[in-house]
């Protein structure tokens, strides 16, 4: 359970370096990939074959995700199958929403073990 990072496995490229203890490539994650993409949302569009907006059933072949340990290094069980975690469909239709803050927040939804919830497109700062 937590939170997670959707990661392009597609070529089993994200698998390979878990097996190997390597890092994943950023561009296996899903976001603007150097300014190609305007966000994550609009990268993951590329698997949406029949264009309704919901990526399900062999649409969501070659997605993982990532549920980290807290070392922010993938290691060994880390690389989840959305079958496993009981996600069925991921909608790639974005909405800006503002939290409690004032800041903006990209949000769509996913489905999972039938109930709906929320994702984000989340950019990390250097530190």
């Amino acid at each position: 359970s937590g939170d997670g990072f959707l990661i392009d496995d597609s070529d089993g490229g994200a698998t390979r370096a878990m097996v190997r203890g390597e890092d994943v490539d950023g561009k296996r994650l899903f976001g603007d990939e150097g300014g190609k993409y305007a966000n994550g949302y609009e990268k993951l569009k590329k698997f949406d074959k029949d264009g309704d907006g919901e990526l399900k059933g062999d649409e969501l072949k070659g997605l993982k995700m990532w549920v980290d340990n807290g070392d922010a290094t993938l290691a060994g069980g880390e690389l989840r199958t959305l079958d496993e975690l009981g996600i069925t469909k991921i909608s790639v239709t974005m909405k800006m929403e503002k939290n409690s803050r004032g800041e903006d927040l990209m949000r769509s939804t996913f489905e999972q073990t039938g109930q709906t919830h929320v994702s984000e497109d989340v950019w990390f700062a250097k530190q």
